[in-house]
């Protein structure tokens, strides 16, 4: 099916029913506020971000990176590959080490402010991660803010998807900037 111009005011399901789309707001909201709050400027292109068929990033983004404390070389190597491909995308730096305290209750407040901030929750899927009681309630905490989740799978690991993302349907990215770009644009344009 074609995608038609819609009007700014038109309805979120409206378009969800022509579409065959769930965007996880209310139907009563306007197209034009949801393409505000999700960075998008049109429906043409929320909608092509929703099929993970757009390349680009039409607003900056911020995502909190989720990692088992092995994988963080890999992550940094993350971090590297959108500097040098100059992609509008910035990834907070977050690690339980960079809060600089063992009081679990306020590296907790502190990393929940950090995903508040946050556009995305992007889990760094390595091969321990599936089993780390902290990447659970990061991406528990993700949800109950209302932030969408997603994961990267890092090249050459096997291990088990935490059950949070699977429970989601979340994107899982290849370690591309390509891939990367895509799940990303699907996961902010689906919500939560």
């Amino acid at each position: 099916m074609p995608i038609r111009s819609k009007r700014s005011d038109a309805l979120i399901k409206n378009i969800e029913r022509t579409y065959g789309v769930d965007l996880n707001v209310r139907g009563d909201k306007q197209l034009g506020t949801l393409l505000r709050e999700r960075g998008y400027q049109s429906q043409s292109e929320l909608l092509r971000a929703l099929g993970g068929r757009l390349s680009y990033h039409p607003a900056a983004r911020t995502a909190f990176l989720s990692f088992h404390s092995e994988d963080f070389s890999k992550t940094q190597g993350l971090r590297l590959m959108f500097m040098n491909h100059r992609l509008n995308f910035d990834i907070e730096d977050v690690s339980r080490k960079s809060i600089r305290s063992e009081n679990e209750g306020y590296v907790r407040a502190a990393l929940k402010r950090r995903i508040e901030r946050a556009d995305l929750v992007m889990c760094v899927l390595g091969n321990a991660t599936g089993s780390r009681d902290w990447i659970e309630w990061e991406l528990e905490t993700a949800l109950s803010l209302s932030v969408p989740v997603c994961g990267v799978r890092i090249p050459g690991t096997f291990g088990r998807v935490p059950m949070l993302l699977k429970k989601q349907n979340a994107h899982i990215a290849d370690w591309s900037p390509s891939s990367i770009i895509s799940v990303v644009e699907a996961t902010i344009a689906r919500g939560t």
